[in-house]
């Protein structure tokens, strides 16, 4: 398939799953792509890039102030703010960088989505997808929202100024959220493929007219399944560094937060109030990340499904004896060079075990963090 034009038109449905995360990005100025009229997506610009250096200078800047003018107590909890904080305007001013880098991936991945949805279509399915990422989005900002308010009215030190700059690091969550939004697309489109694959029977009457349709059908099997495997790829791309920073980050909140917290309840440092604000604030940060990445889990392990189901397909399809076997060995070769597992830089492989090996990871530290609180 030939490389994209400058700008595509997008159909309605799927620009609807695509402009909640548009909006988010536009506010907090780190497009990846621009929308024009008449659903147009275009690549970003010069404007954009001004755009994305301001909000860069402007993250560490207000990194830089929250940290002056904030009281975090003892002096080792403010070295602990000083790393925790300093990850959140680091990941922010990231994004940024990397939604302008990855502005062609982007393009693309509209353009073969929007390509596949002209033949691997489901009302059913894009209805669900649009639920789906409004109620995502929507959690997420109610969880931000939640939490700096509950953490103004019962922490005095806690300010809007806090607050709004904690707030802003639900933007990884959100990109996280886009990610799995677009491997579900992608599962919907394989799963409606799949099922063609299995409807198709091959045609053997002398009618040119069939024959012709039936190589047409099988034209149209392959080229939708390259455009899987590429548009995967390009998730791939674009996602692994977001997947890397959303683990990392969340696995030094978890161990920092809960030292604070068991320090003060085993410690009695802190009245009481702090130390349920503390709790509570904490759980309401975590369980908005945690949410996030089962989201990822499920739906990586919901498309690896699919692609086994490809392979069960293929396999059957190469077994009988058709005029149509180069086409299945073509799609037989692409699935197994081309295809690999989500992962985070090589480091880990994003599946459904991920979370359950990445949750007794972080239960592992904690306890070693209450052997160490007990024993002192």
């Amino acid at each position: 398939m030939e490389y994209i034009q400058s700008n595509i038109v997008l159909d309605d449905e799927l620009f609807n799953i695509i402009y909640p995360f548009y909006i988010v990005n536009s506010v907090l100025l780190v497009r990846k792509y621009n929308i024009r009229d008449y659903n147009s997506i275009e690549h970003v610009n010069r404007i954009n890039m001004m755009c994305a250096v301001f909000i860069s200078c402007f993250i560490f800047c207000f990194y830089y102030i929250v940290m002056n003018y904030t009281h975090f107590g003892v002096i080792i909890y403010r070295t602990g703010y000083f790393f925790v904080y300093f990850c959140y305007a680091f990941v922010f001013a990231s994004i940024s960088v990397i939604n302008l880098y990855h502005t062609d991936v982007s393009v693309r991945l509209l353009y073969i989505f929007n390509e596949n949805n002209k033949y691997l279509y489901s009302k059913k399915y894009i209805r669900k997808l649009k639920f789906i990422t409004w109620v995502s989005i929507g959690l997420v900002i109610t969880d931000c929202v939640s939490l700096v308010i509950f953490k103004l009215i019962y922490d005095i030190h806690w300010s809007f100024m806090r607050g709004f700059y904690v707030a802003m690091s639900g933007l990884l969550d959100v990109e996280l959220i886009q990610v799995s939004i677009f491997i579900l697309l992608l599962t919907y489109q394989t799963r409606i493929w799949n099922e063609k694959v299995e409807n198709w029977k091959p045609m053997f009457m002398n009618d040119e007219s069939i024959v012709t349709d039936n190589d047409l059908m099988l034209e149209e099997i392959y080229f939708n399944f390259k455009c899987i495997i590429e548009a995967w790829n390009l998730i791939m791309k674009s996602a692994e560094l977001f997947i890397l920073f959303h683990y990392v980050t969340t696995f030094i909140q978890s161990i920092f937060y809960a030292e604070i917290l068991i320090v003060w309840s085993v410690k009695n440092f802190g009245k009481l109030e702090y130390i349920i604000s503390h709790a509570v604030g904490m759980v309401l940060l975590l369980t908005k990340a945690f949410f996030v990445e089962t989201g990822l889990c499920v739906a990586s392990e919901t498309f690896y499904e699919e692609i086994d189901r490809v392979h069960t397909n293929v396999i059957l399809k190469l077994a009988e004896d058709l005029p149509s076997k180069k086409i299945w060995k073509n799609i037989y070769r692409i699935l197994d060079e081309e295809f690999d597992k989500l992962h985070a830089l090589n480091m880990f492989v994003v599946d459904a075990a991920t979370l359950l090996h990445y949750c007794n990871l972080v239960t592992t530290y904690i306890i070693v963090l209450l052997q160490f609180a007990f024993l002192n």
